[in-house]
């Protein structure tokens, strides 16, 4: 196992046995996913650090996409700024816009991968992984699963020699395991 794929098994590995051990120390299971985007971005600076020959555009665009994304985390928000200072943010476009243009540079990443490797994506792909993030943005956030999905899956069979799908596969698994949270506490 190469170290891209030990870090996604390992990372997943360790929070659902976060959420199994708290399961059975108080009968109820938790992932702790504000910290997910941290992880994430371990995850990226990992890449891009360990593989020098690989450094490439697409993965400083995504890059760039985890620290807008991060830059709204609610751990990190609530450490830099005071009650007050939170509230008008949270009244704010600020997260919007952040959040659309995190998933934008994902998506130019994405763009990015295909024309840099000389992939063979047909432009419906491109198309398609488009109007998950547009279904995603207006419609409910639960598409940015498929947003992270298409990417994972198309890369894994077009590019098996390049590593960074792994961390396509990671946010992924992240934004999965959010989304399974978020469920169990809405409803």
């Amino acid at each position: 196992m190469i170290r891209e794929k030990k870090f996604v098994f390992l990372a997943v590995l360790t929070f659902l046995a976060y959420g199994l051990g708290l399961f059975f120390e108080a009968n109820f299971f938790l992932l702790p996913f504000p910290i997910f985007d941290f992880v994430l971005l371990w995850g990226a600076l990992r890449f891009i650090l360990m593989n020098a020959n690989s450094r490439k555009g697409y993965s400083y665009l995504f890059l760039l996409g985890i620290l807008l994304k991060i830059s709204v985390n609610p751990i990190l928000t609530a450490s830099l700024l005071n009650q007050n200072q939170l509230i008008d943010l949270d009244t704010s476009v600020i997260p919007d816009f952040l959040l659309v243009f995190s998933l934008l540079f994902f998506f130019v990443s994405f763009i990015a991968w295909n024309i840099q490797e000389k992939l063979s994506l047909h432009w419906l792909w491109h198309t398609l992984h488009a109007l998950i993030g547009i279904f995603a943005l207006t419609l409910d956030l639960w598409f940015i699963l498929f947003f992270a999905l298409l990417p994972a899956i198309l890369l894994y069979v077009k590019n098996k020699e390049n590593n960074f799908r792994y961390i396509w596969h990671l946010y992924f698994l992240l934004e999965l395991m959010t989304i399974f949270m978020l469920f169990f506490v809405v409803h």
